[in-house]
């Protein structure tokens, strides 16, 4: 999972990405993380933005099976 993967690789922690969004706690990083929570289009827009600053990263919908 992207939300997972993303911040490893720009050296983030899972506090350090909660805190980029502006979370007061890493604990509802960690739900989108884990998929416990599923983000609105707006709000995963933001945490791509806090863990991937600089990188444009494409989305795409997958179809239905």
């Amino acid at each position: 999972m992207l939300l997972r993967r993303q911040p490893r690789k720009s050296g983030l922690s899972l506090a350090q990405a909660a805190q980029r969004l502006g979370a007061k706690s890493r604990s509802g990083y960690a739900r989108y993380e884990r998929g416990a929570s599923a983000p609105t289009v707006e709000r995963l827009g933001e945490l791509l933005r806090a863990i991937a600053p600089g990188r444009e990263i494409v989305l795409r919908q997958s179809a239905a099976a």
